[in-house]
């Protein structure tokens, strides 16, 4: 049995499984590398803000809300 004759017996349905499963596993391949992705940039954006934070003494922690109206 040659290999041309052994492919034309296979069901197109098999061929058309093959072809889904390959689909749905380079999509979920896709996702993973997409939220790789966004957890790699919080990570990078959160250690970016956490430079910009700086230390507030207690008696300035409500220094500039006075005067304001903060009632929901």
């Amino acid at each position: 049995m040659s290999l041309a004759s052994a492919v034309v017996r296979i069901s197109p349905y098999t061929f058309s499984a093959i072809a889904v499963s390959i689909g749905v596993s380079v999509l979920g391949a896709a996702c993973v590398i997409f939220c790789e992705a966004v957890a790699i940039y919080g990570v990078i954006v959160a250690i970016i803000l956490q430079t910009k934070l700086e230390s507030v003494s207690s008696s300035n922690c409500y220094a500039k809300l006075e005067g304001r109206d903060l009632r929901i």
